[in-house]
């Protein structure tokens, strides 16, 4: 999986097996989850992923992936080349079987939205969210905004839940950023928040 070379043979070994192999595979992967997951930090292994989740995207494996890769959520949310494989699966998988890494994404949003990498690819996870869950996970956001607008990571996720328009969300946020707008107008990405305002 993350041979310069042999990688391209994984590949063609996941196109080309039957159900009952691929999920002999996932039960081999799921007994060796931390080598599986470390496959992801490197482009051969994360590429090489994202070919068996584009692969079991429409069968009951997928939960099986969806839950091998939430043992190693975070650090793969915060890895500029691992992060590709979360994203893969929201892009790809059903909102089923990605209820387990949305769930993550809630517990770890405030430290996912504070770091350089995370705050990318938990808006991303913003994007693809939804029903009871898409909630939650704004209304966590609103509820920080104050302390996520001053941060130089953070400012940009308030500012993509702003951008989506939600009435009741957009609400809470200028009501926790209330007094705040004059500080932040002097900040990088805090005045950006500040033009956003003025737009609402």
């Amino acid at each position: 999986m993350t041979d310069e070379h042999e990688h391209v043979v994984f590949g063609k070994l996941i196109e080309e097996s039957n159900d009952r192999r691929l999920h002999s595979f996932i039960v081999k992967a799921s007994l060796n989850s931390k080598l599986f997951i470390n496959a992801g930090f490197c482009k051969h292994g994360a590429n090489s992923i994202q070919r068996l989740i584009k692969k079991v995207k429409k069968t009951s494996e997928a939960f099986m992936v969806t839950r091998i890769l939430s043992t190693g959520f975070y650090e793969l949310m915060t890895h500029h080349i691992a992060r590709h494989v979360i994203q893969q699966c929201l892009n790809l998988i059903g909102n089923q079987p990605n209820e387990i890494l949305y769930e993550l994404a809630i517990y770890y949003f405030q430290e996912l939205a504070t770091h350089e990498v995370g705050c990318i690819s938990l808006n991303e996870c913003i994007n693809s969210i939804s029903g009871s869950q898409r909630t939650t996970l704004l209304d966590h956001i609103a509820n920080v905004a104050a302390y996520l607008s001053n941060d130089p990571y953070g400012n940009y996720v308030v500012q993509h839940v702003l951008a989506l328009r939600n009435a009741s969300v957009t609400d809470k946020i200028l009501h926790c950023l209330e007094g705040q707008f004059i500080h932040l107008a002097w900040i990088k990405g805090g005045s950006h928040i500040v033009e956003m305002h003025r737009i609402f």
